[in-house]
């Protein structure tokens, strides 16, 4: 692939020089063009190619990137969306409705931010369950709904604007997030997280 890329970039260079001077003898093109394929070519057109070598062979190969750090980063980023101002309107219509204030759920985000980088920990987050006390339920609820808001509205921005590698695998998993989010109970077939001691 590399090696058609470097020959498009070449004869649109070649094209570029004869659309230039039109009265050159084919005999110096051929020898140009060998010259423009060296390494040690100090040309512009050997240095396009070089270029385009380089962004090709530094990107991570897809599907690189594991299951675990994927969680890792969707784990994290819906704590930080969570708490940023742009969610505050959404958390406000929630919180009513749930009758809790938005600073006893920013505070309570604030406490395990840390500690949510696994599958682990965002399954406690996210599941209710019966022995929790009213408050804790409703916290939960919140935050399983402001996590739905950001991976159907404002997830993909994030793939693309962040700095994670595998931008196609984050997009593909992307639906599964959501679904483990509307089911927290899901959660527990993906055992690839460090258990804490």
């Amino acid at each position: 692939m590399r090696f058609l890329k470097n020959k498009i970039a070449l004869a649109k260079a070649l094209s570029s020089e004869n659309s230039q001077s039109p009265t050159k003898k084919p005999s110096s093109k051929r020898k140009r063009s060998t010259e423009s394929t060296s390494p040690s070519s100090s040309s512009g057109q050997s240095m396009i190619i070089t270029k385009a070598s380089y962004q090709l062979t530094s990107s991570a190969p897809k599907g690189s990137t594991s299951c675990k750090n994927i969680m890792k980063n969707f784990s994290r980023v819906l704590v930080k969306f969570a708490l940023t101002k742009l969610a505050v309107p959404y958390l406000k219509v929630i919180l009513s409705e749930e009758g809790v204030s938005l600073q006893e759920f920013l505070g309570f985000l604030k406490e395990r931010r840390s500690k949510i980088n696994c599958i682990k920990s965002l399954k406690e987050l996210l599941l209710v369950e019966e022995n929790d006390v009213e408050k804790m339920k409703v916290i939960k609820r919140t935050f399983q709904k402001i996590s739905e808001i950001f991976l159907k509205y404002f997830s993909v921005n994030w793939i693309f604007s962040s700095k994670v590698s595998d931008k196609l695998a984050h997009l593909k998993y992307r639906f599964k997030m959501l679904r483990r989010i509307q089911n927290p109970s899901y959660f527990g077939y993906l055992q690839d997280f460090n258990k804490e001691t």
